[in-house]
């Protein structure tokens, strides 16, 4: 999925989202040049955008992007992810999202496989 400037995608997971032991997300993007914004929505607040914990480009083209829910404020309720298209008006400037992970269980890892 194509996610030029100023547009996004909404995903949301059978239930909140959880923080646990390492990373809680993750985001992974093709032939990236500028990570897309990365935001949590949850019915209690407006949406807050996180910070990437790891950003690695491999040389087969992927970038994954990491992320841990520990930083978000305790009144936020995570549901659903927002990834945001931050690239120019140019079409091939937009975020390739190919895929997301999240840890919709407390004690389980998300799979960082790509």
């Amino acid at each position: 999925m194509s996610l030029p400037a100023n547009h996004w995608v909404e995903l949301q997971f059978p239930g909140v989202l959880h923080d646990g032991t390492g990373p809680d997300l993750l985001i992974v993007g093709a032939d990236v040049e500028s990570m897309a914004d990365v935001l949590v929505t949850s019915e209690a607040t407006e949406p807050v955008c996180l910070t990437a914990g790891q950003f690695a480009p491999h040389p087969s083209g992927l970038t994954m992007a990491t992320y841990d829910l520990a930083a978000l404020p305790e009144l936020v309720k995570p549901l659903a992810v927002r990834v945001r298209g931050i690239g120019g008006a140019d079409p091939n400037d937009a975020f390739k999202l190919l895929r997301v992970r999240a840890r919709t269980e407390p004690n389980e890892p998300v799979d960082l496989g790509t």
